[in-house]
């Protein structure tokens, strides 16, 4: 890609849809950040004119959506009921009706809360209290909840990332207006819940700040589930975001 003003954004828009920053989660419940990576890189090495960078950000807000969360849930709800009908054993047919009712009880249940804050639909999502040993329907949805709960956290911090590719594009674009950088997200013409975590409904970490290696540039990132800001570490997940290109994974 040229780096200059001339740029086209199919560019950048080319590498979103050709590898899309939130593809469905893996098994264990992994993202890419690759796509994410490439865009940051772009944007950083290149000069952008307000129309590129507009239409940027709005192709990113298309995607900042609890839709692909509630089309999730309802394919995995259809998958667990025809799960049920064949792994129940033949000696509880009896409980098969009864299984496939508890797991659209149970599917119901995390439907109506997509959409509300992390810390509302944390303690639904992974309602630990152990099935007993004699409660088939329950010991498969407490088989089925680990796999949920991680494809909920890819799905949050998905949204999160395309909210950090915004915030730093927004950056960008202010400092290249106004011939400094900005003091933080107050001053980005940016809409406050499109800077927000989505794991704790307050504002994105974003910081400027040198790293350990003297690299100087913005962190932004996401706290992750366990709602703490362990100070930008990457390495292990604890946060997760954008970095200046070539620091370290470990934060501060």
């Amino acid at each position: 890609i040229k780096k200059g003003p001339s740029t086209p954004l199919q560019h950048l828009t080319g590498l979103y849809q050709k590898r899309p920053i939130d593809p469905p989660p893996a098994p264990n419940g992994t993202l890419s950040k690759r796509p994410i990576d490439d865009l940051q890189r772009v944007l950083q090495l290149g000069s952008f004119a307000a129309p590129q960078r507009e239409e940027l950000d709005s192709a990113l807000a298309r995607f900042d959506s609890d839709k692909r969360l509630a089309w999730m849930l309802r394919s995995e709800l259809a998958f667990s009921i025809q799960t049920a009908g064949e792994q129940v054993p033949n000696l509880l047919l009896g409980m098969r009706d009864q299984t496939r009712l508890r797991l659209v009880e149970w599917y119901q249940a995390q439907l109506r809360i997509v959409g509300q804050p992390w810390k509302a639909q944390q303690p639904v999502i992974r309602n630990a209290s152990p099935a007993s040993i004699t409660d088939v329907p329950g010991a498969l949805i407490d088989w089925i909840k680990p796999a949920l709960y991680s494809s909920c956290v890819a799905h949050h911090r998905s949204i999160a990332m395309r909210r950090c590719l915004r915030v730093f594009n927004a950056l960008q674009a202010f400092a290249q207006q106004n011939g400094r950088e900005a003091t933080g997200l107050a001053e980005l013409d940016l809409p406050a819940e499109m800077t927000t975590d989505p794991f704790t409904d307050q504002p994105l970490v974003c910081k400027l700040r040198d790293d350990a290696d003297g690299n100087r540039g913005w962190w932004i990132y996401t706290v992750m589930d366990n709602e703490v800001d362990d100070g930008g570490k990457f390495d292990d997940a604890s946060d997760y975001g954008l970095r200046p290109l070539g620091s370290s994974l470990h934060g501060d």
